[in-house]
């Protein structure tokens, strides 16, 4: 049997999903510093999940915290903003690296080219509800 012989079904190829945030134009995207007070829509991850819950040895890690649910942490708008910093050509022309393990990885972007992104990670309230939620104090460098 050769490869062009085998149907896909339509149904299989249609998503059955939908972006929690649709795109946005470049030109709408809203400018100005990151305000944690309009930019954090911190939501509770509906479960945190411990080492133990895993069956893991509880001083497995750093943290008894193992991973968290997915939750929301900022607002559509910061989200717009992020995206427009990240998939800047400024950033894949200068920070993208690949390795054996992976293909495509963006590095040290943020300080230059997402001022941001880098803004709203060095947040202390960011900060805060990340820590709240990896159950230990988390810094950044």
């Amino acid at each position: 049997m050769d490869i062009s012989d085998i149907s896909i079904p339509v149904a299989a190829m249609t998503p059955h999903w939908k972006p929690i945030i649709d795109s946005i134009p470049p030109n709408q995207v809203a400018a100005g510093d990151f305000d944690p007070d309009q930019h954090l829509q911190y939501e509770s991850p509906a479960k945190i999940h411990t080492m133990k819950d895993l069956s893991l040895p509880e001083n497995t890690g750093i943290s008894p915290v193992a991973v968290s649910e997915p939750f929301r942490l900022f607002t559509t708008q910061a989200i717009h903003r992020m995206r427009a910093e990240v998939l800047s050509q400024d950033v894949w022309e200068n920070c993208q690296y690949s390795s054996n393990l992976a293909q495509c990885q963006l590095r040290g972007f943020a300080a230059r080219y997402a001022p941001f992104v880098y803004d709203a990670w060095k947040n202390p309230e960011t900060l805060s509800v990340v820590s709240k939620i990896a159950g230990l104090d988390l810094v950044t460098e």
